[in-house]
């Protein structure tokens, strides 16, 4: 008696919502969260099947009482998984659970009733599995044996189960018709033919014939596919019928249900040794049961985790449940993500702590690829925008080179004329030729100041010679002013792309032009250099220097930094007051 109460109260502190049926429908146990979920405490001798006040089915339509899972758990001696089922409570709210019924037999194997677990997924995150490699993953990793075949015997399609439970390998598996693993037709007779035909669910109890000549009896669910195939599911349910047939006991009752659970399930006593625990944890762990009988639960994690696992285990004792998100470090030291929540009960006085975990390494996946397939976007966005950049400026420097060539062609032609037409006037007029001489020395100085302004705006269209036009602006630069000069232009391999050079140019351009107007440097140094595909510059001055933090109201720097990134490039600015300033840039040469 004391064993049954201990049990009894453990199923009272489980976390899911599970209660028991007789083979009439009448509820007869129920624990606690059963009641939190329902909204109410059921009639005794009243409520049938359910102690929730309404029931419908997914689309909203109302369920009668012989489609309740539980109902056809019992009537057709099933188990039925997974249906997501709406619950009304009587206060109007709604619960969504997956229903994960089992029918209960005893000794002699006479239906005595069915097991009910609600696993409330009303605010659950569904992450959708898409593609046919993902779907055929998830058969492949199955733990029922899963094939598809036609009713001539012929299996067309199956699972790693399938072989692994006969103990054949792939290829043998491969070359087998039904009739080679079938004790008998798997169609017992026409009735049921006719019914999975007309497209009805039917389970039945077969028999399996081993490589080695054994027997496994099996728990097969049968289904006809839009092809005219069918899909059957077969589970071994040797182990579970030597374990209906041993149930006479509460004990029994509680092992069947806690091992139902979804996810892992263990339980601890107060100086955290191993009490119980479920068959998942052994298969994601990959630890048999002697083994975690003598393990520590800190033994499932790694030591990057074991300190937060320790804070959490201190706190579940201080206020009774914690979350958290860890990866169990299994035998074989692989890390599988868990959801794991950790609850206090107390029995008999005894402190015991209760562990059930989900899996989320699916959920991990989906947040991962979510995240790359965020950054892929941004770095194409970033791509394009460098792209427009680029013919931004490439239309600018088309524009840049229409002027020039305006002004040499037509205004200088213009001036040239203007100049000739004043000459000959004052041929014959010694005082109109005294007069025109100061009109001709303006013209021909705005005739220079054309040439010298075109020659820096006009650059050539294609095979452009980098080296060359840093040269002449320099020597433009050393006529012009007091300024002292230094080029290094070291490219061994040089680069074929004429709108990098190009643009390489109008950057040097415009500092040595910032340099001139704000600097009051005496000497400038430029250098060129090429090395593992990347292009370096740098262009360094001696003058006043300035506060690289402080906003300015030129828009050069900003030019010359829209340059160098449209070419996937970086650019640097160090300066300070009184130290000169220093422009590097690397651009990559791709």
């Amino acid at each position: 008696m004391e064993n049954e109460k201990h049990y009894r109260d453990l199923i009272q502190n489980l976390p899911e919502a599970i209660y028991t049926c007789d083979e009439t429908g009448v509820i007869k146990l129920y624990n606690k969260a059963a009641v939190n979920l329902w909204g109410r405490v059921p009639v005794e001798g009243k409520d049938l099947w359910c102690g929730s006040w309404k029931i419908f089915n997914a689309k909203g339509a109302h369920l009668p009482f012989d489609k309740y899972p539980m109902a056809i758990a019992v009537k057709e001696s099933r188990t039925v998984y997974g249906t997501e089922i709406v619950i009304q409570r009587p206060d109007g709210s709604v619960r969504h659970v997956n229903p994960y019924t089992t029918p209960l037999f005893n000794a002699e194997g006479r239906l005595t009733g069915a097991v009910n677990i609600l696993k409330e997924v009303t605010q659950k995150e569904d992450i959708q599995k898409q593609g046919e490699e993902k779907y055929k993953t998830l058969i492949e990793q199955a733990s029922d044996a899963i094939l598809i075949y036609s009713f001539d015997g012929t299996i067309h399609e199956f699972n790693k189960s399938c072989y692994t439970l006969l103990g054949y390998s792939q290829q043998e598996y491969a070359t087998l018709k039904l009739n080679d693993i079938l004790v008998g037709d798997i169609i017992v007779n026409q009735a049921n033919y006719t019914a999975i035909l007309a497209g009805h669910t039917k389970t039945l109890y077969r028999y399996l014939k081993r490589k080695d000549g054994t027997l496994i009896e099996t728990e097969v669910t049968v289904k006809i596919l839009a092809d005219g195939k069918a899909i059957a599911f077969a589970r071994d349910i040797t182990e579970r019928k030597k374990a209906e047939e041993a149930i006479k006991k509460e004990k029994e009752l509680s092992n069947s249900i806690i091992n139902s659970l979804p996810g892992v399930f263990y339980l601890l006593d107060e100086n955290l040794k191993f009490l119980r625990w479920n068959k998942n944890l052994e298969t994601v762990t990959g630890y048999n049961a002697d083994e975690i009988a003598g393990m520590h639960p800190l033994d499932f994690f790694d030591d990057d985790e074991k300190g937060s696992i320790t804070e959490k285990i201190t706190k579940i004792f201080k206020e009774g449940v914690v979350y958290v998100e860890a990866s169990f470090l299994t035998k074989d030291s692989k890390k599988i993500p868990y959801y794991l929540t950790g609850y206090k009960i107390e029995n008999d006085g005894k402190v015991e702590l209760i562990g059930v975990g989900i899996d989320i390494k699916e959920r991990k996946k989906a947040e991962k690829d979510l995240e790359q397939m965020k950054q892929e976007l941004m770095d194409q966005k970033i791509q394009e925008q460098k792209k427009i950049t680029r013919a931004i400026i490439k239309a600018e420097e088309k524009e840049r080179r229409h002027i020039g060539e305006e002004l040499h062609d037509n205004i200088n032609q213009m001036l040239a004329g203007t100049k000739l037409y004043l000459s000959a006037a004052g041929n014959n007029n010694n005082e109109l030729k005294e007069l025109v001489q100061y009109p001709i020395k303006l013209i021909e100085d705005t005739m220079k100041e054309i040439r010298l302004l075109t020659s820096k705006a006009v650059t050539p269209i294609q095979n452009i010679d980098l080296k060359e036009l840093v040269q002449s602006l320099l020597e433009a630069l050393d006529k012009t002013s007091t300024i002292k000069t230094l080029f290094t232009y070291n490219v061994i391999n040089d680069f074929s792309d004429d709108d990098l050079k190009l643009n390489i140019y109008r950057i040097i351009q415009e500092q040595t032009n910032n340099i001139i107007k704000h600097a009051e440097a005496g000497n400038i140094e430029i250098l060129i250099e090429e090395g593992n595909n990347i292009i370096n510059i740098a262009v360094t001055d001696d003058g006043n220097g300035f506060d690289v933090c402080k906003k300015r109201k030129g828009i050069g720097i900003s030019n010359i930094i829209n340059r160098v990134e449209s070419f996937n490039g970086k650019a640097v600015l160090k300066s300070s007051k009184g130290k000169g300033c220093v422009l590097q840039i690397k651009i990559p040469l791709i």
